[in-house]
């Protein structure tokens, strides 16, 4: 073979010749082939092909015999020891086989009789088996039969004989023994008897409350494997009584006597005493009702299994059935009330009237029910959300109701023709109409926070119908004449939002079962009110404090550069003080008793008062530094000037809760203004009371006065002494140095210029002055 492979020969030539290739495949089928031969080519040629062939491989053959010979040899002499050698195995094998034979034949008889004798060992056993379970069965049904004798007393141990009885009919099959049988039907009696009696002591013991009694009937059934269906079917007859109790408090026929009444009458007193006493009688259904299956639910937590020790209530399917029960009695409340509501309107009217009294009675029932508890908090956090979902329709109708008789006042005390605001009285009023609906409410919170979003909303209606009849334009802010009729309505606006948002924080404050979410809510819905009284008030003093502001601009007008003006002001009784003082102090006095006292929000108005008084002594003491021309007598007529504005302008501390000296920075720059106006030049920069009591712009603006070469930063612009002012106001201290500044650097390129070498007096102090401050 190893030759055959090395060289090619006539196997090789066949394969490769395709005339032979069918004789290489394992499916070769002889017949096949000759038919196909027959059917196509010359069969002599096809003959002659096969004769080639056969020589070709005869030929081969004969090759190969005579070059392996020696091999061959080899071969046929190992194959007779082979032969010799399987004699010799076969003829051990065969005498194996026989040993075996022998060997079965020893054992099978025994093996046979000890399965014969196993046999009848399992029938004796199973025998004994069936007497010890049918002897057992006697002294159970013994034992039941005295026990059932006993009645009620003995009802705990009789069902625990039948529990026994019924685990060993479980075990094994005594059916067909006559003494088992015979007792069949009286056992069968016995335990119809028992159930009966357990199902009697639990309904006796749950309406009585007797939980020894319960703890008893549920012995019975948890003995008789009954536990998880009796509590079953004693909830779902609970769950009957329910319904039962809401469809007799709302049935039709129940108010025929008080509808007839109130068609008499016309009052609907009776439908309404009719409708609260069914309600009454609903809820105390529900209480008993709820209260039993607590009673179950508190003796199956304290019962327990006297073998595991295991409590009834955690071998139930459903823990916790008190919850439950709860949860889906209100679910068969809530459809069943929406029924009965849907064809009483009159009965849904009551209700959704006076729905407060409806929830406090549930409320009422449910804080009894977390009291008859096993535990607290037992029943869940949710537990509640039961009670309240079945109120569900009835509380969003008595929101609805709610809002619409909140926003009736509201657009009572605004008429659309009319632009005055509402009296006290009204506003009174409509704060006991917010602060009723609010105090019904307070005792859940869930109800507080519908009402409060409520009254949010009617705060919000009172806002914008304040903000419609609020006056606008030029007479709203016109003070020059005294109050206006539109400053006057205004002014009284403010008081009224005034009066509506401290009677809804006092109500809060009082409110101590009020949520403070509900509280927030209100709260911030003032805000609104707030925000347009506020900027009722800012327009108002900032319409004063520019009215005011114009009249100390008229000092201006003053000549305090004249030489006629007496040494001591006060020698001149008929004239103690300039025009505008005058002027000034009337108009305070105008401004405080027409207008300012009748503002009724004392903490607001003393609030903008006191910024009003302080704007006023820096507007003073800002023009008066720009007076120009100062002499020594305009210096003596200023002083008392100076004096007179501090009395006017304390007429306006009593409303401010101040003194005008309680007011430091302002009222010291007044204070200091004046003997720095008889303070020498040169000692100007050495006083303490510059860059401290009196801002270095203002020294700088009054040394301008002193030196009329020296033009100020206002003139440099040319800009008024108003438009500078208010310039002043808006700025900084440092851009009003920046501006004296440029102002010196002008004066002094003109000084250059003219090719001067001297300069004004007070320059070198002001630049001295400028660089201190600047550092």
């Amino acid at each position: 073979e190893s030759r055959m492979a090395d060289q090619p020969g006539a196997i090789e030539a066949l394969h490769s010749d395709d005339f032979y290739k069918d004789f290489f495949t394992n499916d070769f089928d002889a017949s096949r082939y000759a038919n196909n031969i027959i059917q196509g080519t010359s069969i002599a040629l096809c003959l002659q092909k096969l004769a080639e062939g056969i020589n070709r491989l005869e030929g081969e053959l004969h090759e190969q015999v005579a070059s392996n010979h020696h091999d061959l040899i080899v071969q046929a002499t190992s194959m007779e020891k082979l032969e010799s050698v399987l004699q010799v195995i076969t003829s051990r094998v065969e005498s194996l086989q026989k040993a075996a034979d022998r060997v079965r034949d020893k054992l099978d008889k025994p093996y046979q009789k000890l399965v014969t004798r196993t046999n009848q060992l399992a029938r004796l056993q199973n025998a004994c088996e069936i007497l010890r379970r049918t002897a057992r069965f006697q002294n159970l049904s013994k034992r039941l039969f005295e026990q059932a004798k006993g009645g009620t007393r003995e009802i705990a141990k009789t069902a625990h004989t039948l529990s026994e009885l019924q685990a060993l009919a479980e075990e094994i099959d005594l059916s067909g023994i006559d003494v088992v049988d015979a007792d069949q039907a009286k056992i069968r009696e016995v335990r119809e008897t028992v159930e009966q009696q357990a199902k009697h002591m639990l309904q006796q013991s749950i309406e009585t409350s007797n939980q020894s009694q319960t703890g008893i009937a549920l012995q019975v059934f948890r003995n008789l494997e009954q536990l998880d269906d009796r509590i079953d079917g004693l909830l779902s007859e609970r769950l009957r009584v329910v319904k039962e109790a809401v469809l007799d408090a709302f049935d039709p026929v129940a108010f025929e006597a008080a509808m007839a009444t109130e068609k008499a009458t016309r009052t609907g007193a009776a439908l309404k005493a009719a409708v609260w006493t069914n309600v009454d009688k609903m809820f105390l259904t529900l209480s008993n009702i709820v209260s039993q299956a607590l009673h179950v639910q508190r003796t199956l937590a304290r019962k327990r299994d006297p073998t595991t020790q295991v409590r009834y209530c955690d071998m139930l399917k459903r823990a916790n059935i008190g919850a439950l029960f709860i949860a889906d009695a209100f679910q068969a409340v809530g459809p069943a009330l929406q029924q009965c509501l849907r064809t009483q309107p009159a009965v849904r009217k009551a209700l959704e009237a006076e729905y407060p009294r409806l929830l406090k009675q549930a409320t009422d029932f449910w804080a009894r029910t977390e009291r008859s508890a096993p535990e607290p908090g037992e029943l869940g956090d949710d537990g509640f959300s039961h009670v309240r979902a079945s109120f569900a329709a009835i509380e969003t109708a008595y929101l609805s109701q709610t809002l619409s008789r909140l926003f009736e006042p509201v657009n009572v005390i605004f008429p659309e023709d009319s632009v005055m605001p509402p009296s006290a009285e009204e506003i009174g009023n409509l704060v006991k109409t917010l602060s009723r609906e609010l105090d019904a409410a307070a005792f859940d919170s869930h109800l507080a926070n519908g009402i409060s979003r409520n009254i949010a909303k009617t705060v919000r209606l009172f806002s914008v119908r304040c903000e419609s009849t609020r006056q606008t334009g030029r007479e709203a802010v016109q003070v020059s004449r005294g109050c206006t009729d539109a400053m006057s309505c205004n002014i009284m606006l403010v008081g009224r939002m005034d009066q509506l948002r401290s009677g809804l924080l006092d109500q809060i404050a009082t409110q101590k079962r009020l949520p403070s979410a509900a509280a927030e809510v209100i709260t911030h819905s003032l805000e609104d009110v707030e925000v347009l009284q506020r900027d009722i008030l800012d327009s108002i003093f900032a319409a004063i404090a520019t009215h005011l502001d114009g009249v100390l601009l008229t000092m201006h007008s003053e000549n305090y550069s004249g030489s006629s003006v007496s040494s001591d002001p006060r020698e001149e009784p008929d004239q103690p003080c300039s025009a505008y003082v005058m002027v000034l102090q009337s108009q305070i006095g105008v401004i405080e008793a027409e207008i300012l006292s009748r503002l009724t929000v004392r903490d607001a108005v003393a609030e903008r008062t006191q910024a009003l008084l302080a704007h006023l002594l820096r507007s003073f003491v800002r023009l008066a530094s720009l007076i120009q021309n100062l002499t020594e007598s305009g210096k003596l007529r200023l002083a008392a000037d100076m004096a007179q504005v501090e009395l006017a302008l304390a007429q306006l501390t009593r409303l401010a809760s101040v003194r005008l000296s309680d007011l430091v920075e302002p009222y010291q720059a007044l204070r200091s203004l004046r003997p720095l106006l008889f303070t020498e030049l040169e000692a100007i920069p050495s006083s303490s009371i510059v860059g401290t009591s009196v801002s270095y712009s203002v020294v700088l603006h009054y040394l301008f006065a002193l030196s009329p070469t020296i033009k100020p930063p206002h003139t440099l612009k040319n800009w008024s002494i108003e438009q500078y002012s208010t310039w002043l106001a808006a700025h900084t201290e440092g851009e009003a140095l920046d501006a004296i500044a440029a102002a010196l650097d002008a004066y002094l390129s003109t000084v250059k210029a003219r090719g001067e070498s001297k300069f004004a007096p007070a320059y070198p102090v002001m630049r001295a002055l400028l660089q201190r401050a600047r550092a």
